[in-house]
């Protein structure tokens, strides 16, 4: 308990300092995110890094007893005294082994280094007798000196008490590494973790950014927005802008769609006089849904990377979820429309008159829809077309090879 509040307490400081840096010291979102991450390792105590690591890159030695059954990866089943002996360890869906490679075995919660063993197979682990869940573990065998070693850390695994020991196997080469990491200066931790973030996610990011960009200056986001409100007329002007502020918050990052989109609702209120209230919210609801669950905007795709979920998987739950909590945000801004009325004021970014001419925009002058759709659509079609069509494919054959090329 006492890790799990100081853990709280260092990440409560870091968020302080970010947030301070912007709104009190009118720092640069950038700079304060450096200073907090500064913060953060200058806090983060030594064992606590190393930790972090051996768990990251290592693989959890499981209870052999929680699987019903174990098969190889060509579907035949393994006799039950197979793993005796042996230990199992358990990889995350973005780890793999190979066979023959030597591994140490670290005790939690001490991280003390104990026996060493070899991967001696790769099997298929089914969690119950009706469940189709199979996890891939690797099957760890020591030297015959260390036998009875092995039977007793399979003793240790199979109790049920809550502060049994843990053990993680990982390779030399990777707990030199997290050794390494821990005893690292605070400028070479935020260094390390800044440049592993950039090479995971950096280029999504980047990617979405030129696109938003594009959207923004061919006047493809305005087509989306106009279109949406042709289909749906005045009545259905807040539905249009919530849509609208969904599809553009994939690609597109919050405050650059709401900078967007404000124009348009304000001079949709200069003819209706009236519903401004609905209009900015509905348009702050579509944004922030769609920016805050579904990649490739940085929030989810770390949240995806850092959780080893397929970036495919994460864009389909994003959009679901976020049906849901943008269509709350649709209820909560009706309701509020009718207790509270925004008026409209001039703002330096835009007068009156810049509003007007943003309205009577020839829209002959911008692209078609499908054509403005396609830079947001294609992008996703493809990563969760590796999501979806890959395991229906056989593994290897050139159309799933080119499917998985494709959707990264």
């Amino acid at each position: 308990m006492g890790s799990t509040w100081a853990t709280l307490g260092i990440l409560a400081a870091g968020m302080t300092m970010v947030i301070g840096g912007i709104l009190v010291l009118r720092l640069h979102a950038f700079l304060a995110l450096i200073f907090g991450a500064l913060l953060v390792a200058a806090l983060t105590p030594q064992a606590a890094v190393e930790e972090y690591a051996i768990e990251r890159d290592g693989f959890r030695v499981v209870s052999i007893e929680k699987y019903h059954a174990l098969e190889t990866k060509e579907g035949e089943a393994i006799e039950a005294g197979f793993t005796q002996g042996k230990l199992l360890a358990k990889l995350g869906p973005k780890q793999s082994t190979a066979k023959g490679r030597e591994v140490v075995l670290v005790i939690q919660p001490e991280m003390k280094e104990g026996i060493r063993l070899r991967v001696t197979d790769i099997v298929l682990g089914k969690l119950g007798k009706d469940s189709t869940r199979r996890d891939t573990l690797a099957v760890l065998s020591p030297d015959p000196s260390d036998l009875s070693t092995v039977l007793e850390i399979q003793k240790e695994i199979e109790k049920d008490e809550q502060e049994k020991k843990e053990y993680i196997a990982i390779t030399p080469s990777a707990l030199s590494g997290a050794r390494s990491l821990g005893k690292a200066t605070i400028g070479q931790r935020v260094a390390s973790g800044f440049g592993r973030t950039c090479a995971n996610i950096g280029i999504l990011i980047a990617m979405a950014s030129i696109i938003g960009k594009c959207l923004l200056d061919s006047g493809a986001a305005d087509r989306i927005v106009r279109t949406a409100l042709g289909w749906t007329g005045e009545k259905g002007a807040p539905f249009a802008f919530l849509l609208s502020g969904f599809l553009l918050g994939i690609p597109v990052f919050f405050d650059t769609v709401f900078y967007l989109m404000i124009p348009l609702g304000k001079a949709l209120q200069m003819q209706t006089k009236r519903n401004y209230l609905l209009y900015v919210l509905t348009i702050v609801a579509g944004a922030t849904m769609a920016h805050s669950l579904v990649p490739p905007t940085p929030g989810p795709l770390l949240v995806a990377e850092q959780l080893g979920i397929d970036v495919g998987v994460m864009i389909l739950a994003g959009c679901v979820v976020g049906v849901f909590t943008a269509g709350f945000g649709f209820i909560y801004a009706t309701f509020a429309n009718r207790v509270w009325e925004l008026p409209l004021r001039e703002s330096p970014d835009f007068s009156l008159e810049d509003l007007e001419a943003v309205s009577k925009r020839d829209i002959s002058e911008l692209p078609s829809f499908w054509l403005s759709l396609m830079p947001i659509v294609l992008p996703v079609i493809l990563i969760c077309g590796d999501t979806i069509l890959n395991p229906l494919l056989p593994s290897g054959s050139w159309i799933s090879r080119l499917i998985s090329t494709l959707g990264d």
